[in-house]
């Protein structure tokens, strides 16, 4: 092994106790050896530190920082980050697991096509990392024609048009990103909490930069009760970050002067009214405004012309509707 690993995977982790000795134990398993473990404690409470100071003792690969305070989640991925020496950043989540061929397929399709992004498939699995489905943001690869099970190379932008149909192409434990490519982004927006993946794919994508995608299944992702995606989704907060996430992602698009396809305007028009929506909806809750207000004073509305084209839009579908409503009685 170099003096500097080729692979730094960056392991945050939270009270997930067991699950953590099973993320470990599936990044030992990999077949690819070239890579440290960055495992990063958000000051746990119920010795998830401890068990992993143990373990990590039994691997010089794996490295463990505890946080004396709790930083939250994004901050926590990013003091992670913070301590990479690899080329590349991978992270897995210390609830979550990797395939064994993982690190070596995505490495290789990047040496492959001379590329610094590369995302692998995901399987969803109930709490004993038992398969239950793949990964919802294969519809969008569905929906556009595009098989999920082969390997794809594609522009940044290729990728982000798919990008805006209420799907995630990829989960946030799925990527390979060259170092240098994460610094051009400065890692994971902190002003974000389940969002913040969302978020670092779609900057990721708005370079424009070659990215692979790789049919391997090659991370096993726990959905489990109480976990924090599990609470933000209860809460509304994962759909409403999600909006405000794609909004200002189309906004900076936008001001880039990159032509927007049919299909990303009839999205921002969409988005932008179901951000309005939620606003009021939410406006009843009052533990949550300032938090709101927080996120809102970020989002803009889309240009004139959007607006016009999707009130346009939205009035003949809803003209025809009717026409077809007195033809049917």
């Amino acid at each position: 092994m170099n003096s500097k690993p080729l692979v730094s995977v960056l392991v945050p982790t939270f009270n997930d106790g067991e699950m953590l000795i099973a993320a470990l134990e599936s990044l030992r398993r990999q077949t690819f050896d070239d890579f440290e473990a960055i495992v990063c404690d958000d000051a746990s409470t119920n010795g998830t530190a401890e068990r992993a100071k143990d373990w990590c003792k039994t691997d010089r690969r794996f490295r463990l920082f505890r946080n004396p305070v709790n930083l939250g989640m994004t901050q926590n991925w990013n003091h992670a980050l913070s301590h990479a020496q690899g080329e590349y950043i991978a992270k897995l989540d210390g609830d979550d697991s990797l395939q064994p061929q993982t690190l070596e397929r995505l490495v290789d399709a990047l040496r492959q096509h001379q590329a610094e992004i590369g995302f692998c498939r995901t399987i969803e699995c109930d709490d004993a990392l038992r398969p239950l489905s793949s990964y919802y943001g294969e519809r969008a690869f569905v929906k556009a024609g595009i098989e999920p099970l082969a390997e794809h190379l594609q522009s940044g932008h290729y990728w982000y048009r798919l990008s805006f149909d209420d799907f995630q192409l990829w989960h946030s434990n799925a990527f390979l990103v060259s170092r240098r490519v994460m610094a051009l982004i400065s890692g994971w927006d902190a002003g974000w909490g389940c969002a913040s993946d969302t978020d670092l794919i779609l900057r990721l994508l708005e370079l424009d930069l070659p990215v692979a995608h790789v049919p391997y299944p090659g991370v096993l992702y726990r959905k489990r009760t109480g976990s924090v995606s599990d609470l933000y989704r209860k809460r509304r907060w994962l759909a409403l970050e999600g909006t405000a996430v794609h909004l200002l992602s189309l906004a900076r698009f936008h001001q880039s002067n990159r032509v927007l396809s049919q299909r990303l305007r009839h999205n921002w028009y969409r988005l932008w009214k179901n951000w309005g929506s939620a606003m009021r909806s939410i406006e009843q809750q009052p533990t949550d405004k300032e938090r709101l207000r927080a996120v809102d004073v970020r989002v803009d509305p889309p240009p004139s012309y959007i607006l016009v084209e999707g009130g346009v839009r939205r009035a003949l579908w809803t003209a025809r509707n009717a026409a077809f409503g007195r033809i049917g009685r």
